[in-house]
């Protein structure tokens, strides 16, 4: 058995991903939660309930500071992270103050700063070329 089906196999594991009904959202926890274990530096899903909440909470705040500094996410998908461990928390029965935790992640701000056509830009004509054809 590899080191990845003996996580799977812990309670905590089970409990966290069986509540999941979409396959998509399943696939998504399962990719993003163990960037948190590895960031408290943790091997097990059954280690990752054995903090205080006052560490909990800490290690989270720094999580988020650090995905959205360090990583340098956008707030979806810093967003998205943030969703797998609070599943994970949840469906295990343990309590966060998720609303003092939400503030750090801060307003939702866009990476690529996709705007409209000006008016001038759009009057501007602009000179194609054909791709050429090679022919064999």
């Amino acid at each position: 058995m590899s080191d990845q089906q003996l996580l799977e196999e812990t309670e905590a594991y089970k409990i966290f991903i069986n509540s999941i009904d979409s396959d998509a959202t399943k696939e998504s926890y399962r990719k993003t939660f163990p960037y948190f274990m590895r960031f408290c530096k943790k091997t097990s899903y059954d280690d990752m309930l054995r903090f205080d909440r006052i560490t909990l909470e800490g290690l989270l705040r720094d999580y988020i500071v650090h995905l959205r500094h360090n990583k340098r996410l956008a707030f979806a998908s810093v967003s998205l992270y943030i969703a797998a461990i609070a599943h994970f928390y949840e469906m295990n029965d343990v309590t966060i103050n998720w609303k003092k935790l939400k503030k750090f992640k801060a307003k939702n701000r866009y990476v690529v700063e996709d705007r409209p056509y000006s008016r001038e830009q759009i009057k501007t004509p602009r000179i194609y070329q054909p791709s050429l054809l090679i022919e064999i």
